[in-house]
């Protein structure tokens, strides 16, 4: 069968939420794109090849256009609606095989580990995806499931800073009802914690206090080579994701010079 064909079968039978069919029709996509013994990278945005290049030090993989990481990833959301949590974690490995630095992916992952209260997995999958965080809504993230994970191990203290912390990157609902619910529990308010104050707390259980030096030097050196190679509107996202993040005034007048 053509590949247009296996798609055009994946794409009906995932509308009709016919997950064997579609996960069929799927993994003959994935046979038909798959060449060689090299990596497979369907990559969201370019960055993520500066990320996986240097993570998994290779830069010998096959990149497609086709988004088999997303369709993998369709079909996973659909069997965690149906509360199918082990097949989704399976449907979800084939995904990062094609991806294996899209958040989407892995947090997917960690909302199927907490279900499941597989803490200690879901602590591994936390700590394996922090380097390839570059976003202060990921790294919000981050800390509300390492929040989770102490609030499960009878650990509210470290649960209260982690979420407070994680607000501090970007403010959620979420994390305000796990520390109003961890008020209630411990009866007293939330402390107001200082930021030195967490990162000592966060330094006693080996939890990194903010976006990897190494992943922010990926996104300057992506921008800059972008920028080199031609490509101003890469280069700007790059360094615009570094921006968001830092507030750095040198990568600022990087990013004018380059929209001028």
């Amino acid at each position: 069968m053509k590949l247009a064909e296996c798609i055009e079968n994946f794409s009906r039978n995932l509308k009709a939420k016919d997950v064997d069919k579609a996960l069929d029709a799927l993994d003959s996509v994935a046979e038909i794109l798959k060449v060689s013994d090299k990596p497979d990278i369907c990559a969201n945005h370019i960055l993520e090849f500066y990320i996986f290049e240097y993570y998994f030090k290779t830069k010998e993989y096959d990149s497609h256009h086709h988004p088999v990481h997303q369709m993998y990833l369709s079909v996973a959301k659909i069997l965690m609606d149906q509360k199918k949590y082990d097949r989704a974690l399976e449907v979800l490995e084939k995904a990062g095989e094609w991806n294996p630095v899209d958040m989407d992916i892995l947090w997917a992952e960690t909302d199927c580990l907490k279900v499941t209260n597989r803490l200690e997995e879901l602590k591994e999958t936390v700590i394996n995806l922090y380097p390839f965080i570059y976003t202060r809504a990921d790294m919000a993230k981050f800390y509300r499931c390492l929040g989770f994970y102490y609030l499960e191990k009878y650990e509210p203290e470290t649960a209260m800073v982690l979420y407070t912390y994680s607000n501090m990157f970007s403010h959620s609902k979420n994390a305000d009802s796990e520390i109003e619910y961890l008020e209630i529990a411990l009866g007293k308010d939330c402390p107001e914690y200082t930021v030195e104050e967490i990162k000592k707390i966060l330094e006693e259980k080996n939890i990194p206090a903010g976006i990897s030096d190494t992943t922010l030097a990926i996104l300057y050196r992506a921008g800059q080579l972008e920028y080199e190679s031609g490509d101003r509107k890469a280069a700007s996202e790059c360094l615009e994701l570094l921006y968001e993040v830092t507030g750095d005034e040198e990568v600022g007048k990087m990013i004018d010079k380059i929209e001028k």
